[in-house]
This record gives structure tokens, sequence and C-alpha cells, in this order.
């Protein structure tokens, strides 16, 4: 990497702090692009962990019960034994009752839980991957000789600077114009992201033509 007005062009280099900053930056664009996911997947897999709810528990009981009671009720004649089967028909009406009861219970709880672990989980990745960012904002991997080459898209390309500039709180560069390394990383990992929609979508217009063809 080489140093020009406090920027890093990416280039061979065995400098131990620059590859670090290449590091940091790839670290955001991954974070930002997949942090979030990993987060709600790493949170779902805890909530399996830890010990079952009181909620969840009345649900599973209750559940239990009216399969007992409806087996019962299976070996028993509506006309033959009446009050036997009337007693437990109420048995099984008042357990479903306690159980919608306990299922209303559990869905407000979930949508609190859920609401907290998607705000935790969106500060923690946007606490993450923006201080990398801004941290490695010097980190370039293409240089313009002109601003003028990537008109109108100089500010973009150079995100996160490139937004300081375009609202003149930071001085554009003299030397020229450039390409953050987190914007071409970024794009890199959109496309891999989007690619198999891509080639399954052109795949199916492929299909399509060969059908209207025959």
């Amino acid at each position: 990497m080489d140093a020009v007005d406090d920027v890093l062009i990416v280039r061979n280099s065995t400098k131990g702090e620059h590859v670090v900053q290449v590091l940091l930056c790839s670290v955001a664009v991954l974070v930002l692009a997949f942090g979030y996911d990993v987060l709600q997947a790493f949170f779902s897999s805890l909530e399996r962990i830890l010990p079952e709810s009181q909620d969840k528990k009345e649900i599973r009981e209750h559940m239990q019960a009216m399969d007992t009671i409806k087996k019962e009720m299976a070996l028993l004649s509506p006309r033959d034994d009446f009050a036997k089967y009337f007693k437990r028909e109420r048995q099984v009406k008042a357990l479903r009752e306690k159980l919608n009861q306990a299922k209303m219970v559990q869905s407000k709880r979930n949508v609190m839980i859920n609401a907290f672990v998607t705000a935790i989980s969106r500060v923690i990745v946007a606490s993450i991957g923006l201080s990398l960012m801004y941290q490695t904002a010097h980190v370039k991997i293409y240089r313009f000789d002109s601003p003028d080459t990537c008109w109108p898209l100089c500010s973009i390309a150079d995100f996160p600077r490139g937004l300081g500039v375009l609202f003149g709180r930071v001085d554009p560069y003299k030397d020229g114009a450039y390409i953050s390394l987190f914007v071409y990383l970024n794009m890199f990992v959109r496309l891999c992201r989007r690619l198999p929609k891509l080639l399954a979508r052109i795949a199916g217009w492929i299909s399509a033509d060969k059908v209207k063809a025959e």
C-alpha cells in the first residue's frame, strides 16, 4: 500500500499496519452484510438452550392433558356414557380456554423478545460495522487521475469519505479521486449474494425461450 495524502492504496505490500487496515475494512463489510443474520441465529440457538419458559410449559401441559382426555372420550359412547362423556367434554373446553390464554401470553412475550433482540442486533451491528468503516475510510482500492473521470459518482465511489466531501464537511483530494475499499468489497459481497437469484432468473428466461421455440 502506498501512502498519498494520508491515503492507503491497496497494492502488494508487507507492512503489517496496512494489512490490518485492509482486514478491518473487510470485517466492516462482512459485519454490515451478515452480522444481523448471524446474531439472529445466535439468539435463536440461545433461546433453545435456555430453560423452558412458564408459558411454554403451560401450553405443553394443557395440550398433553387435552390429548389424554380426547383419547378417553374416544372410548366412550355419547349416548351410553353420557355423564362421563359430557364431563370430559367440559374439561376439554376449559383446557382449550386456558390454552388460548397461555398462547396469547406467549405471543405477547415473543413480540417483546423479538423487538428487543432486533434492536440489540441492529445496535451491535451498526456500532461495530460503522466504527470500522469510518476507521478505514482512508483505504482505497483504485485512484482516478481526475475527479471528472468518475463524475458524478465520485462521492458514492469514495464512500464514506465522499459523503463528507459532498456536503462540504471534508475537503476533496487534490491529486485525483478514489474508489474506497469499503465500496468495492460491499459491491462484491452484494453481487455474490444476489448472484444465485440472477442465475436462476437467467436460466428461467432461457428455458422459457426454448419452450416458445419448440
